[in-house]
């Protein structure tokens, strides 16, 4: 999307649901396993992405719902 928005086209994102934003700090957080403590966010990021859902989906479900529970 950035890419074309940057070539001058008219670019719409569409959310289908909500959306659960939380501080960056959390990335940090070791439920997180601490990857993003010690590797550039992009790397991390690819890392923890390159499960399968059927693995990661649940995982990543569980830990934002711990993190969640932190907040007001």
């Amino acid at each position: 999307m950035v890419d074309c928005y940057k070539a001058g086209l008219k670019t719409t994102m569409v959310q289908r649901s909500e959306t659960y934003l939380f501080p960056v700090e959390y990335g940090k957080n070791t439920l997180g396993l601490g990857m993003h403590k010690v590797l550039p966010y992009d790397t991390a990021d690819a890392i923890i992405h390159a499960s399968p859902l059927a693995v990661g989906g649940p995982t990543t479900c569980h830990v934002h719902a711990r993190m969640s529970d932190n907040e007001p």
